[in-house]
């Protein structure tokens, strides 16, 4: 990894577990000696510069590193001497501290009996003694409830931003607080960052597009008779099954959905309903049918704004696709949302929504990348079975070729 960091700017490692973020603040700190490379501030090597790293940095390690026998404010002030804060303004510190962590109540009760959120913000208190230029965090709202982690974010934003005095580096696994906190952030994968930048421009680049998430309103009787039982002279209380489902589909026009009601299509529910229960209702089939018809059609309606369409998931009703972006000429979240508004109502859309690829996402997709190399390293582990459901489990997404939504809509493609 090579970065640097500018003053009062608060930068994001993100990564799995075992990734290297708590190994790379071992080494700033000399917990832990770097084997190769430099760590270089303000000109100094801190290799073997430990003395100048005691009043530089802030380090809130990520089990808490506090004496549990002794108080709030005797743990504070023990780590106050350590930095060489003088005698006479020592208490006037730490009463500062203690309030700005909104731990007054708890500043003469014994630490070990702290709830795990409140010994969180002691170690934070304690990595912000004397305002030092970098102040490390190692996942500093672990074990917090929404509101005291909220409360953190506040006390993490204000120590960077206010007098732009203090640096941080932030280790988490919450993309919500990297993307609120971080001007930068960096994804870990084994030891090595594999992207580095803004949110945004890390979206940009890794990110696959946009997810489009959709609902379509379920038939009612009236459009059920209309369209199949009294169109095709259908009996609404056939079990269709893997017998009568080729003739069924070809009653009413629809042979090419054959393909799709299997395993890792479209209809693998389907599929999976007619072999447990022996058969399917043809109520089920028909509007099985209809919603794979109005969310391809209508996602049909951009179809050439995108480089590519993957169906993500479908269950039911409920469909989410992924879409590619073209390099060139990529049309804007607006621009979608206009063109998509006008044609709902004819796809009997009740609901979607269109989003650019979450941080969180991305983070998920680089993090693959570590498992199947922890998998690959320690066969002794995962079973060789196992492996292949891993992989197998990432691979259930279908593409939406033109040929596909051609086969599935017939005459109205």
């Amino acid at each position: 990894m090579s970065f640097c960091l500018e003053k009062g700017e608060c930068f994001g490692l993100l990564g799995l577990n075992g990734a290297g973020k708590t190994t790379t603040f071992k080494c700033i700190t000399q917990e832990l000696y770097p084997n190769n490379g430099e760590i270089i501030f303000n000109g100094v090597n801190l290799k073997n510069n430990f003395n100048y790293i005691i009043n530089k940095f802030g380090y809130c390690p990520q089990y808490d590193a506090i004496f549990e026998y002794l108080t709030v404010y005797e743990n504070l002030e023990f780590y106050s001497k350590l930095k060489g804060v003088k005698e006479e303004c020592m208490d006037q510190l730490i009463m500062a501290l203690i309030k700005e962590m909104r731990l007054q109540e708890f500043t003469n009760k014994i630490s070990g009996r702290l709830s795990g959120g409140n010994k969180r913000k002691l170690s934070v208190a304690i990595s912000m003694l004397c305002n030092p230029p970098v102040i490390l965090l190692d996942e500093p709202s672990t074990g917090m409830d929404p509101e005291a982690r909220r409360f953190m974010w506040s006390v993490i934003h204000k120590m960077s931003k206010k007098g732009k005095q203090s640096s941080v580096i932030m280790t988490t696994h919450s993309m919500d607080e990297a993307e609120t906190l971080c001007k930068r952030m960096a994804i870990m994968v084994n030891g090595e960052f594999v992207c580095l930048g803004k949110a945004n421009e890390i979206k940009e680049k890794y990110g696959y597009g946009y997810e489009l998430n959709l609902r379509i309103k379920p038939m009612t009787e009236e459009q059920e008779n209309k369209m199949y039982y009294n169109k095709f002279n259908l009996d609404n209380k056939v079990i269709v099954n893997k017998e009568n489902l080729s003739e069924i589909l070809g009653l009413i026009n629809r042979q090419s959905y054959e393909g799709e009601i299997r395993e890792g299509r479209l209809g693998a529910k389907l599929f999976r309903d007619m072999e447990k229960n022996n058969g399917i209702s043809i109520r089920n089939l028909i509007n099985w049918i209809f919603y794979c018809e109005n969310a391809i059609k209508f996602v049909k309606f951009g179809y050439d704004n995108f480089a590519n369409i993957i169906i993500k998931e479908n269950m039911d009703n409920n469909f989410l696709f992924k879409m590619k972006k073209k390099h060139q000429g990529g049309k804007s979240i607006g621009y979608l949302f206009g063109l998509y508004e006008s044609h709902k109502d004819a796809c009997y859309i009740t609901e979607y929504s269109i989003q650019q690829t979450s941080l969180e996402q991305i983070f998920n997709q680089f993090s693959q990348n570590q498992m199947s190399t922890m998998i690959e390293r320690n066969s002794t582990i995962v079973e060789e079975g196992d492996v292949e459901n891993f992989q197998v489990s990432h691979n259930n997404e279908i593409f939406l070729s033109k040929n596909l939504m051609a086969d599935l809509l017939g005459d109205e493609y």
